[in-house]
């Protein structure tokens, strides 16, 4: 698989991408025969919003958004839950993948009282990287954020790994002390 890095000029060490090739590699890790998701992008000047699109339009996790604004160097998930649903978790509410229903349509672990639902949702999210001195780049078209900043936020989710950069490559890893061979300390 090949990654497109964008650097700023004069360092080597940090590399960025475009929003939306991750958005388009992470759509990837996130899917399944079963479910299929996608992150689709809308810009607005400075800020950019993703959005999670599933092939089941009935899915909680369906419109989902993240909003990343250049200007602020902030992302807000108005629920970073739904945004990083697990692909074969049963609800939001599952927790170890367990089904919540018997074959009969029954409740198992959980008991619906009068109206309601099972899904519990999160809590809004706001991230100001400012805070950690991550700078949010946009120019020419782009949108350019660190490789590790949306590696740390979206890929645990995946239970693939995350991406590390070791100079020369991208190690995709879930075990970073596996690839030593590949992975030094500069």
């Amino acid at each position: 698989m090949k990654v497109k890095l964008w650097f700023l000029d004069g360092t080597n060490d940090l590399p960025y991408m475009d929003a939306g090739d991750f958005a388009e590699l992470l759509g990837n890790y996130y899917g399944t025969q079963r479910k299929q998701v996608s992150f689709s992008l809308k810009a607005e000047g400075p800020v950019v919003t993703w959005t999670r699109n599933t092939s089941d339009p009935e899915a909680s996790d369906n419109g989902a958004t993240m909003v990343i604004d250049f200007d602020a160097d902030t992302i807000d998930f108005v629920d970073y839950n739904s945004f990083c649903y697990r692909k074969y978790a049963v609800s939001l509410v599952d927790m170890v993948t367990l089904d919540t229903v018997n074959a009969a349509g029954e409740p198992v672990l959980l008991e619906k009282v009068n109206t309601g639902a099972f899904m519990r949702y999160g809590k809004e999210l706001l991230l100001n990287l400012k805070d950690y001195s991550i700078d949010l780049i946009m120019q020419d078209g782009l949108y350019l954020i660190p490789l590790q900043t949306l590696s740390d936020l979206l890929m645990p989710h995946t239970d693939i790994g995350s991406f590390y950069f070791n100079g020369q490559c991208v190690i995709l890893s879930s075990d970073i002390s596996q690839c030593s061979d590949l992975y030094s300390l500069f």
